[in-house]
């Protein structure tokens, strides 16, 4: 069935990961956002579940800390407002959600109108398109909260004698934005503002090499040679830190090849 939009007043989520995610990783969230005219306001919970198991030294081992439970309330920028609209109205409701089998992840979505009413409970019709809209929308509420900053990327290239190209990137989950900047030789040669909806491509063929973090360096790089920086404080070398995942792919190439032709 459809859903109007304009008759949705409020969307409540609430997601856990499912059983067959192990602690520490096993995670589940609350999250609510106001639709109405007057502002975006809502509230975000993120908890990480049954870490009682093991010992504090099992969690450190696994990069977590004590202290990874989250809550964040606030308002969202209006262009998320008219975003989760546009998310309602171009999905599919299912008139009989079903549940997933036991222990897989579990995403439900309530919509209510003005009065608090119920329009529809249950799993969406679609929701890996639902999970990776939620993901994004979850970076935004991490990027308005302090907890992340935006995600920024360098690319460079450095030639034979003086040449170097540097392309930089950064993407604001908070105000939907991507902006590019070509740097040729230390001087801004131009910059691109790619539409929002080609980050979820640049984001696959950004992580689609193997990150060797053994290989990566703190050091900016000095040296011939192609590199990444993906905003961990860390760069990797293509070939070295940045490889092709397997013997046929052809990672590497394609990731240089779609950030040239941002511009």
């Amino acid at each position: 069935m459809n859903i109007d939009p304009q008759q949705v007043h409020s969307i409540r989520v609430t997601f856990d990961a499912g059983s067959h995610v192990p602690p520490p990783y096993h995670y589940a969230y609350q999250l609510e956002v106001n639709l109405a005219e007057n502002g975006t306001p809502g509230t975000y919970e993120i908890k990480y579940l049954h870490r009682e198991e093991l010992t504090e030294e099992e969690i450190f081992d696994e990069g977590f800390t004590l202290e990874d439970d989250w809550e964040w309330q606030g308002s969202l920028p209006e262009n998320w407002r008219e975003a989760i609209k546009t998310q309602i109205q171009k999905q599919s409701w299912p008139k009989k959600p079903e549940l997933p089998d036991a222990g897989e992840p579990v995403l439900i979505i309530r919509l209510l109108d003005a009065d608090n009413k119920e329009i529809f409970e249950g799993s969406p019709a679609d929701p890996s398109t639902w999970d990776y809209f939620l993901q994004e929308l979850i970076q935004a509420i991490f990027e308005i909260g302090e907890k992340e900053a935006p995600f920024f990327l360098e690319y460079r290239e450095i030639s034979s004698g003086k040449g170097e190209l540097a392309i930089q990137m950064e993407a604001s989950f908070a105000q939907r934005t991507i902006v590019a900047t070509k740097i040729q030789d230390g001087k801004e040669a131009g910059t691109a503002t790619p539409d929002w909806k080609e980050l979820k491509q640049l984001m696959k063929v950004i992580y689609l090499p193997d990150y060797d973090y053994d290989q990566a360096r703190v050091q900016e790089p000095k040296k011939r040679g192609k590199y990444l920086y993906t905003g961990e404080g860390l760069w990797f070398k293509f070939g070295e830190g940045l490889k092709e995942p397997n013997k046929n792919s052809d990672s590497l190439e394609r990731l240089e090849k779609e950030l040239k032709e941002l511009f």
